[in-house]
């Protein structure tokens, strides 16, 4: 059997056996708890000159920057939403919930404190921080996350990546 992740869920059978399948559209029903709102979403964490994973791990955010292209789709999660970080040449490095909509680096607090105020090995994320070109931080909560050395990444296993910054999965 086979059933369409997204915002509709479909059991995707037909044919001669369909009607000895539950019907469509129902097997949310079962699923106490399971969201059907919020998004899966992959995110390239993009480290290099104005963002470092070890940043975001320790102080629970991810951010996009440095033009309005690369932070316009960050600033589109919602609290709820799923993010699983990638490093490029490296692998997946956690999943993460998505605590607050993005801000401003300037605006944005970790525990009540600005990041400028705590120990970034990343001081370059405010470039650019007065402007339209800003790095946007959102917030999250990390599930599970992974040190880039320890990064998640089978050749050739299935596994999905993108040179985008962000993007949903290709089946949702």
């Amino acid at each position: 059997m086979i059933w369409k992740l997204g915002r509709t869920l479909t059991n995707k059978s037909s044919g001669h056996f369909a009607d000895k399948f539950r019907p469509h559209d129902t097997f949310h029903d079962d699923l106490a708890g399971f969201d059907f709102k919020n998004g899966i979403y992959y995110v390239n964490v993009g480290q290099g000159e104005h963002r470092c994973w070890d940043d975001c791990k320790q102080f629970n955010f991810l951010s996009a920057g440095q033009d309005k292209k690369w932070s316009d789709p960050i600033r589109t999660l919602e609290p709820g939403d799923i993010v699983i970080p990638y490093l490029k040449n490296s692998g997946f490095v956690g999943i993460g919930r998505v605590k607050e909509k993005a801000v401003r680096i300037a605006d944005f607090k970790h525990k009540g404190k600005s990041l400028r105020d705590l120990p970034l090995k990343m001081k370059t994320m405010f470039n650019n921080s007065d402007n339209d070109n800003s790095e946007y931080v959102l917030k999250v909560e990390w599930l599970k996350a992974v040190d880039s050395a320890n990064a998640k990444w089978l050749k050739k296993g299935g596994l999905f990546t993108t040179q985008l910054m962000f993007q949903k999965p290709p089946c949702a």
